[in-house]
């Protein structure tokens, strides 16, 4: 394969793809960034070209990827998405082309978005996972029988559905839940329902190669979107060690090669619970670059030069632990739609600013100095969004 040194970067309007772009940016790779939204790695100044694709008719929008991937000569493309990602897989089976999707091969990717059946391949391997049933509106009542409250409901697959309560997932408190419950199986016709496992988030994740482990860390939450759940606004790099074995163990099972991070929730007695894996580019990814795991740029060493020797670095090399990450915007969402109390709310918000402005091992995952568009222009979308400003 000759090597261009091109890449495509989609998705590039989310806060992940964006450090994706400055890590390959600054390896000497030309960044093709294509969103959905002028902002994020878009406004980036680390991108070779930029392609907005808000006003592009969805049933359109991958045929022009494929002509981007075969005029520039792509190399490699990375996505964030799983909706994205296949659509990738699609491409590329009608174009000519060598460039290759960093991410698990197509049928290890069908099978691990299916929530319950990488479920029932773990415990096969007699690693934890909470107790767990599929439930339809046929089987709602027989199913039910065994759990007692509170019960986790969530959707078998999270393609292209919006995160958070209600949309993937509804936590039932007590039976005058159960009418909730009721709809949500009625909209998703199939659902896992689970017990709830008190504790903390933590996942553990990387780069794979057919089930070896390249390069791996680790991340607990801090603080999430919702009170009961969703993506982090704040986390620690940190590797459970139990759950690395798990991972690991669940990696090499599955053969699996690409970006992953499995995740899991740890219970009261510090014992893990498999939740999911995300068979992609994770919330976190750039906490992981930031504590020392440069993903992106491993990943195009090893697809696109084929350096086998990264196969023979020790997987946790470079991975420091205890450094944080905020996602600032989000974060200050998060705290004034979860905290009641107005002086917590202030109290934790000026500690965010705080942590910014003065540890330096807690970081904002669009802030570099080097690259100020990108926290600047998400500052005056939100004004504009939130006061109807007329700035942008």
């Amino acid at each position: 394969m000759e090597v261009t040194r091109k890449v495509l970067v989609l998705d590039a309007e989310l806060s992940t793809m964006l450090a994706v772009i400055r890590s390959l940016s600054k390896y000497g790779v030309k960044v093709v960034a294509i969103s959905n939204g002028k902002r994020g790695g878009y406004v980036s100044k680390y991108c070779w070209m930029r392609i907005d694709f808000s006003d592009i008719p969805s049933y359109a929008k991958f045929d022009a990827v494929g002509k981007v991937i075969e005029i520039e000569k792509i190399d490699a493309i990375f996505a964030h998405l799983e909706s994205t990602i296949f659509s990738v897989w699609d491409v590329i089976h009608k174009i000519h082309t060598d460039a290759r999707v960093i991410s698990p091969p197509r049928n290890i990717l069908e099978f691990v978005t299916n929530k319950y059946e990488i479920l029932k391949f773990a415990d096969k391997l007699n690693i934890k996972i909470p107790k767990t049933e599929v439930v339809t509106p046929d089987t709602l009542e027989d199913r039910m029988k065994d759990f007692t409250f509170p019960i986790f409901v969530k959707t078998l697959k999270e393609i292209d559905i919006p995160p958070g309560p209600g949309n993937r997932y509804i936590i039932l408190e007590n039976i005058k839940d159960l009418p909730k419950f009721e709809e949500f199986v009625k909209k998703h016709k199939k659902v896992i329902v689970q017990e709830y496992i008190e504790g903390f988030g933590c996942g553990i994740g990387g780069l794979f190669y057919n089930g070896k482990p390249v390069a791996v860390g680790g991340h607990k939450r801090i603080r999430e979107s919702f009170k009961t759940g969703g993506p982090s606004t704040f986390a620690v790099s940190y590797i459970h060690k139990e759950a690395l074995e798990y991972a690991l163990k669940l990696m090499r099972k599955l053969k699996y090669t690409g970006f992953g991070m499995v995740e899991f929730k740890i219970d009261k007695n510090g014992e893990p619970y498999l939740m999911e894996i995300n068979p992609r580019i994770w919330g976190t990814f750039p906490l992981y670059i930031k504590s020392g795991l440069d993903l992106p740029v491993l990943a195009y060493k090893l697809f696109v030069e084929e350096d086998k020797s990264i196969l023979n670095r020790d997987y946790l090399e470079g991975f420091r632990e205890g450094i944080k990450m905020i996602y600032l915007f989000k974060d200050i969402e998060s705290v004034i739609e979860q905290y009641s109390n107005k002086l917590q709310k202030f109290e934790t918000i000026i500690k965010d600013f705080l942590y910014l402005l003065f540890s330096r091992s807690v970081s904002e995952s669009l802030l570099e100095l080097k690259d100020l568009k990108p926290f600047i222009w998400d500052i005056l979308i939100i004004i504009r969004t939130k006061f109807g400003s007329r700035l942008i």
